[in-house]
């Protein structure tokens, strides 16, 4: 009896021992599970973090050739994940230098168009069109009052004139398909029936078309 107790002993030693030693190596295989797959996740939680600061607006600052990447399957997304952002970036940052640059040309249009002592006429390519006081003061109409230029000048413009003088040609050019610069004399009734005799000069400068006007009518009476 002495002796069986012992060796029932020794077996329940040696099976704790090895329950104690299994659930170790369980707890080790796991702890280095975790690890991997936190390493090999980690890529992934980058992209996300990347991908969030995208849509805010942020954009990766290292997304240049220097940086490094796994020959895997998620160095490859990352790669193209970086080569987008570096476009997405540039699109981003000449669409905000046009847009500078289209609000200097505004505002050295309306800084033109305050203090010329000419009346002037500025056409945007969407065919809205500006004019400034002296347009006004000229031809009696202000720029709410006149609608679509193209019939404004045909109406303006005396018939006679507008079907058949050349110049009225190079007027429907000025309008419809502006060169880079042209010039024209013609007659244009102002909005109280007066004939004015117009020196036209068109010039286009970033897309608009501008057009000033010179008053000759005194002179040639003259």
């Amino acid at each position: 009896p002495g002796e069986s107790t012992f060796i029932s002993s020794l077996t329940f030693d040696a099976n704790y021992r090895l329950v104690i030693a299994v659930l170790c190596g369980v707890g080790v295989v796991a702890g280095c599970l975790s690890l991997l797959l936190q390493k090999a996740l980690s890529p992934l939680d980058v992209l996300v973090d990347s991908a969030s600061d995208m849509a805010a607006g942020k954009f990766p600052e290292n997304t240049g050739t220097m940086k490094k990447y796994s020959n895997d399957e998620i160095g490859l997304l990352s790669r193209s994940f970086d080569d987008m952002a570096a476009k997405i970036k540039d699109s981003m940052e000449k669409l905000q230098n046009e847009i500078k640059e289209r609000r200097n040309r505004e505002h050295e249009i309306s800084e033109l168009l305050e203090n010329s002592p000419l009346p002037i006429l500025i056409i945007r390519p969407d065919h809205t069109f500006t004019t400034n006081n002296m347009f006004k003061n000229l031809f009696g109409w202000g720029q709410s009052e006149i609608g679509d230029i193209s019939n404004w000048f045909a109406s303006a413009v005396p018939k006679e004139y507008y079907s058949e003088h050349p110049g009225a040609t190079v007027l429907r050019q000025m309008l419809d398909v502006p060169p880079r610069t042209s010039h024209v004399v013609l007659p244009i009734r102002s909005r109280a029936g007066r004939r004015l005799d117009v020196d036209i000069h068109q010039k286009l400068i970033g897309g608009n078309n501008l057009l000033m006007f010179n008053d000759l009518t005194e002179r040639k009476a003259a």
